[in-house]
């Protein structure tokens, strides 16, 4: 709040409501009552028709009666409109902030540039911007009292010449303010310069200013100006108007000469030097900045971001705690190592911090909710059938293992008897011959046990539970004639029959590696018999 009581200025617009009536803040209703009856007389238009802002004059000071007359509008514009000129007077003020008004130069440059901005003069706010670096012109289209930026204010006076060039020059359409009031929704309101083309009162500047603003993709804040309340749409149009005339108070003490050698002077910081402003004290403060910027990231990684919820401020510190007990143990809690220690725990922070950069909001927004789970699953029924499905699959594999088990220790057993030589000769037949009589790949069920969504998209098997029970018969028959050849030649060793050649027995050995060779000629001779 205000601590002196304000003179009535000359021009009612730019002031507060207690500067427009001429009291103080603390004045009572009857104060107030009795000055606007006073000034109501004196700039009412009819008694001041020569003035073409009487008019103007007038309804503000019909506004400023109206809300500081109602208790509760009053106590909303108090709470909402005593930190402007506070704000000001900090970056005027305070050569410790950060804040680009605390620096002469900028303060002096970002003065000059709305006051182009409010006169609509495009070329000056051009020559002022190549005047200055990339970063500080960079600083001033951003930053303002209360987040006004230059563009806020041309958009503000509806300036289309200042607001094509800021535009040109590369400055946000899409800013926001600070948060200049809480509405009756509890939503903040941060205006955009599209948003304050409301209070241009001529409707062909307005139009000519909104044209410009959406041809560079602008877009409106979250609330919308034209349904807000009038309180609302006064006390921003006074912020506005207040920083305005602050602003102009504060160039109009900057000499002609000094504006000239701003504007036009390439090397005017070595002809100018402002107070604080040598390159020590530049150095100094690019460097603060920096260790500004730094600080902070190291809060982020160490603490957490203090806009982030409690939960994830302390959970990130646990477990911070965790990885640097983890470290110290590594090296066996030993003092000696500590510097190690710090090192080894500052770079797991750094690497489990990544993890910290995806918003937990947008990351549990992904994970799928039971009934979204609920509803890409099958049914219990199709479940089941499948699991069963699934199960005569692993019977067939066993089976199959088991069958190959024993085809392979034939073959082995056969590769031993007739040599290498012999084996792959025939093995291309004896093989093929097994193919062809399995049928190719078999499958444990019958065609019309598969369900239809399992046959989409692949080739139906074919019904190959005979062919099983053939093969299982098969090996049997195999078995037994080889038990019963086996004991035929044990019998012939015992009664001396001539089965083998006298003369070496060369033949009968061929003779019965050849017949041991290829069972199914054996089976074949041995059904002959009976």
């Amino acid at each position: 709040m205000e601590d002196e009581a304000a003179p009535v200025a000359p021009h009612l617009s730019g002031g507060t409501y207690y500067q427009i009536l001429g009291v103080e803040p603390d004045a009572t209703s009857e104060q107030i009552k009795t000055e606007y009856r006073k000034l109501a007389l004196k700039l009412h238009p009819d008694k001041n028709r020569d003035n073409p802002d009487a008019t103007q004059k007038f309804q503000e000071l019909a506004e400023a009666y109206e809300v500081l007359m109602d208790a509760e509008k009053r106590t909303s514009y108090d709470s909402n409109s005593d930190f402007i000129l506070r704000a000001f007077a900090e970056g005027n003020d305070s050569d410790e902030r950060d804040n680009f008004l605390s620096v002469p130069s900028s303060r002096t440059f970002w003065c000059l540039m709305v006051e182009a901005a409010m006169n609509d003069e495009g070329k000056t706010i051009t020559a002022y911007a190549h005047q200055l670096e990339d970063e500080i012109f960079e600083e001033l289209c951003k930053g303002g009292v209360c987040g006004f930026t230059l563009l806020h204010f041309a958009a503000f006076m509806g300036k289309q010449k200042a607001v094509q060039a800021l535009i040109d020059l590369g400055a946000d359409v899409n800013a926001k303010t600070q948060p200049l009031c809480v509405t009756p929704s509890q939503q903040f309101c941060r205006p955009t310069p599209l948003d304050l083309t409301v209070f241009i009162v001529n409707k062909k500047a307005r139009e000519a200013t909104e044209k410009i603003l959406l041809a560079a993709d602008a877009q409106p804040g979250g609330v919308d100006m034209k349904k807000l309340e009038p309180l609302w749409q006064g006390l921003i149009r006074h912020q506005l108007l207040l920083i305005r005339d602050e602003v102009l108070k504060f160039s109009a003490k900057i000499p002609t000469k000094l504006r000239r050698v701003l504007r036009m002077e390439p090397r005017w910081r070595e002809v100018i030097h402002f107070p604080g402003e040598d390159a020590a004290a530049m150095e100094s403060r690019r460097t603060r900045k920096a260790f500004k910027v730094w600080r902070g990231k190291l809060w982020w990684l160490v603490f957490g971001s203090p806009k982030d919820s409690p939960k994830m401020r302390w959970g990130a510190r646990a477990w911070n705690l965790v990885v640097c007990f983890y470290s110290w143990w590594l090296f066996g809690f030993k003092y000696a190592d500590l510097l190690p220690t710090i090192l080894v725990a500052f770079v797991l922070m750094l690497l489990s911090s990544l993890l910290r950069m995806v918003p937990p909001d947008e990351l549990w927004g992904r994970v799928p909710s039971k009934k979204q789970i609920t509803s890409v699953l099958p049914p219990r029924e199709k479940v089941e059938d499948r699991l069963e499905l699934a199960w005569k699959y692993i019977v067939f594999a066993g089976v199959s293992l088991q069958e190959a088990s024993v085809f392979l220790r034939e073959e082995v057993q056969v590769l031993r008897e007739v040599g290498g030589g012999t084996y792959f000769e025939s093995a291309k037949d004896r093989w093929s011959e097994r193919w062809a009589e399995r049928g190719g790949i078999a499958t444990p069920f019958e065609e019309d046990e598969l369900d239809d969504d399992l046959q989409k998209g692949r080739k139906k098997p074919k019904g190959v539970a005979n062919k099983i029970a053939k093969l299982l018969a098969e090996r049997n028959a195999r078995d037994e004639v080889a038990r019963e050849v086996a004991g035929e030649d044990g019998g012939q060793d015992r009664g001396g029959d001539a089965g083998i050649s006298p003369g070496g027995g060369a033949g009968g050995k061929k003779a019965s590696k050849n017949s041991s060779s290829n069972p199914k000629s054996v089976a074949k001779a041995r059904g002959k018999k009976k």
